[in-house]
């Protein structure tokens, strides 16, 4: 599939290339944060200026169509590079065109704000309905320092968004999407969460390994790392679009300071 996004007519400065064509996704960044993309599309992590820290952990997006997961390694993307987003774009089983515009908001409520976005649009060109199922899922905890994860995180889910909060400093991040999830799932090894979205399995009804909510001392079991994924079921009908946006909010004073600009940046 060639690009679509007319970058050459619309674009005064933009790169159109394959994903084979470069190893790296663009860095992103407004006055208080930068997020670093891959050329697979995912997120490596969410810096915050104030905390000099990695704040957030990789994020990543399955799909899933019919009976089959695709992983972003089992998907071929071309990439458009702006100055401000990084646009990929593929398509699924020959039957769902997908673009992700991956930004770092900027504007007059955003340009401070600890955070990134993307955006999901779904085309459908053939004559019959598809189905298809998305995964968000990421690491929710930063580094204290290179390769350490931070310490004393607690993550809990309120059945529409995800949150992880530092209990020693009060810093919390929100994450989650402008749709109701299907599911919302949390738990101590990615490797559960990973074979959940490839048997298509992932749903509100837990499985032994899968939390509502996770504590520190748990955490501690497995290297302080937790992890969450949603399950967001779309459906698009014949030549329509549909979308959805993901966003990741973090603020050092708590919620009353980072979920509002989490809803805020969804309903933009």
């Amino acid at each position: 599939m060639g690009s679509s996004y007319d970058a050459q007519r619309n674009e005064f400065c933009a790169y159109v290339l394959h994903e084979s064509e470069t190893p790296y996704g663009l860095l992103l960044g407004n006055y208080k944060t930068y997020a670093q993309s891959t050329a697979k599309g995912g997120v490596r992590g969410l810096w915050d200026a104030d905390t000099d820290q990695i704040i957030f952990g990789t994020h990543h997006i399955a799909y899933r169509i019919g009976d089959r997961t695709f992983f972003p390694h089992e998907i071929e993307r071309d990439l458009t590079f702006l100055p401000y987003a990084q646009i990929s774009e593929f398509t699924l089983e020959h039957r769902v065109h997908v673009t992700e515009a991956f930004y770092v908001p900027h504007g007059s409520s955003f340009d401070r704000a600890v955070c990134f976005v993307i955006d999901v649009t779904l085309f459908n060109p053939g004559a019959a309905e598809s189905e298809v199922s998305l995964y968000p899922w990421a690491m929710l905890v930063g580094q204290r320092f290179y390769g350490e994860p931070e310490h004393q995180v607690r993550a809990w889910n309120d059945g529409r968004f995800i949150c992880s909060k530092n209990l020693e400093t009060g810093g919390e991040r929100w994450w989650g999407g402008s749709r109701a999830p299907a599911a919302v799932e949390l738990s101590l090894r990615e490797q559960v969460l990973l074979e959940a979205m490839r048997r298509g399995t992932l749903s509100k009804e837990s499985e032994a390994q899968t939390f509502g909510d996770v504590t520190p001392q748990q955490a501690e079991l497995v290297s302080r790392r937790i992890f969450g994924a949603f399950k967001y079921r779309i459906s698009v009908a014949p030549g329509a679009r549909e979308s959805l946006r993901l966003a990741v909010v973090y603020h050092k004073e708590g919620t009353e300071r980072s979920r509002p600009v989490l809803e805020a940046l969804l309903h933009d």
